[in-house]
């Protein structure tokens, strides 16, 4: 079944009805019930209820959420924007309704957290075995943002925070160090890798600093990361959560932090993290391992693009080339960027050689996410064998 599916979601994309990766409806339609909702309860709340703005249009190939000028002029038509689809709609939802309440808005696949406000609300999904989550989004301080919403997610607004913030005198004072061990505490949405270098080239993570509130010491340049609009050159020296043996420490980005926007490296005070002055420089990266070159034949239902690298969305990385639908070979497989569409998704990156290619460039990683005969997050060949690891 997994197959037939993929095949469907691919005739799909191939007729325009869906981008290729986010697996979005068309404005003001969905692919299947129960459609994208949102509830405005914040009349429930202990702080003032408020309107939330909803759209029907979500333009973009991923689900990262994009801040309010850009995406005004990107996905919604005049007069607000530049997007000439005539079925985009904007409406500002009430508190104690819904945005399925109107006949002419059945899918909701975005709504606005407000600049200097705390937006809480509830996430639930269709399937019932994917539990609920709570989120919340602050932009103290920070402009309107908009969130995405999948087809089968069901966004309940609970409350807007507009009230001043807590001083800075909340935050974990900095330890009375000298540099480079002076504590400077920061907030982080997401689980960071660690490196030995902030030049990650040729470098293997060598643990992670998870989401939540830690410290770092210092700041230095590196390697861009860089996903949708958002990317930061900026990285940290921390001490990490999980490490390999020999690695408590490592460079982390700094585009992981919570409270900052792009190229921006500061505590949760708002204080500039120091430049780091007097490490020991990195280790030299490891020499290259040469490839496997046993080879693993697996169908692939469409053309996959090849990258240098099994992080191609959050390292910005142009595609070298395409691997045809067919029966092909591969050598290796590694973790890397999770490809979902729908609700199909493949975190593995399979090495291989390329049907076609820029010059000098004839292998490069293609999404597991195209193997025909294969379920979520699976990476075997046409038998059955799971494909060995890359080195």
């Amino acid at each position: 079944m997994q197959s037939v599916s993929k095949y469907i979601t691919w005739l799909a994309i191939f007729a325009g009805a869906l981008w290729p990766i986010t697996g979005m409806a068309a404005p003001g339609e969905c692919s299947a019930p129960p459609c994208g909702k949102v509830d405005n309860t914040t009349s429930t709340s202990t702080f003032p209820a408020r309107d939330i703005k909803v759209s029907n249009h979500w333009c973009y190939s991923d689900r990262l959420p994009q801040d309010d000028d850009i995406f005004v002029r990107a996905c919604l038509p005049p007069p607000l924007g530049e997007n000439t689809n005539k079925k985009a709609k904007l409406i500002d939802l009430s508190p104690g309704h819904a945005s399925n309440e109107r006949a002419d808005f059945r899918s909701a696949e975005a709504f606005r957290a407000e600049g200097g406000c705390t937006t809480e609300f509830k996430r639930q999904y269709a399937k019932p075995w994917v539990p609920a989550r709570i989120e919340k989004i602050d932009r103290h301080g920070l402009g309107s943002q908009w969130i995405n919403i999948s087809n089968d997610q069901k966004i309940t607004v609970s409350s807007i925070d507009c009230s001043t913030p807590p001083p800075p005198s909340s935050n974990p004072p900095p330890e009375p160090t000298s540099a480079p061990d002076a504590k400077y505490w920061v907030d982080t949405f997401a689980s960071a890798d660690g490196y030995p270098s902030p030049t990650i080239s040729g470098y293997s993570p060598v643990g992670q600093l998870y989401a939540g509130r830690n410290y770092v010491f210092c700041k230095t340049l590196g390697t861009v990361v860089s996903v949708g609009s958002d990317h930061n050159h900026w990285w940290l020296w921390t001490d990490l959560d999980s490490h390999s043996s020999g690695n408590s420490k490592a460079y982390v980005s700094a585009y992981y932090l919570t409270r900052w926007g792009n190229d921006v490296a500061k505590d949760n005070n708002g204080t500039d993290i120091p430049d780091c002055v007097g490490l020991p420089p990195p280790p030299p990266p490891p020499p290259p391992s040469p490839m496997p070159t046993t080879k693993y034949w697996v169908d692939t239902f469409a053309p996959g693009n090849g990258y240098l690298t099994p992080n191609p969305y959050s390292q910005g990385a142009a595609s070298v080339g395409q691997l045809f639908a067919g029966t092909n070979y591969v050598f290796c497989k590694k973790l890397g960027d999770t490809v979902t569409v729908g609700n199909d998704h493949n975190h593995w990156w399979l090495w291989t050689d390329l049907d076609s290619y820029s010059a000098g460039h004839p292998s490069a990683y293609v999404s597991a996410y195209y193997l025909t005969r294969w379920g979520n997050d699976e990476a075997k060949d046409n038998n059955g064998t799971v494909i060995p690891d890359c080195p």
